[in-house]
């Protein structure tokens, strides 16, 4: 299981190569963005939009200065997160086809175009999947 879940994430990274750093993304992450630089500015938070997402707008002031490059990786390496913990449940379920069902959750053309933005929802589905 873990070479393959290892290969996947590999898959997944490398599919991503085309369209890593091409900006913040739609213009909803650009109040991410925003959120961002001014937290790294002032040093007060600021939310992007209510009810704001305070774990990705701190992490992504510390990446502001960098431009969209360093908040799209990070949005990257929390898609890879929610892709090991959607493995590590649906290798331990009792669906079959688990590898099946992974690689469409990977793969899923929603997921993945928010993964490489500045968007919260690969965070948010990273945390709601850790926690389950």
């Amino acid at each position: 299981m873990l070479s393959v879940t290892a290969a996947l994430l590999v898959l997944y990274l490398v599919a991503h190569i085309p369209s890593f750093g091409q900006g913040f993304g739609p213009p909803d992450a650009w109040r991410v963005a925003l959120a961002a630089r001014e937290i790294h500015d002032t040093g007060q938070y600021v939310m992007s939009r209510p009810p704001g997402h305070p774990p990705l707008e701190a992490i992504a002031a510390l990446t502001a200065p960098i431009g969209p490059v360093g908040i799209d990786l990070l949005t990257l390496m929390a898609s890879c997160a929610a892709i090991l913990v959607f493995v590590l449940v649906a290798f331990t379920s009792k669906v079959q086809q688990p590898l099946l069902i992974a690689v469409g959750f990977a793969f899923f053309p929603l997921f993945w175009a928010i993964s490489a933005t500045a968007l919260d929802y690969a965070w948010s589905l990273a945390f709601l999947l850790a926690a389950y």
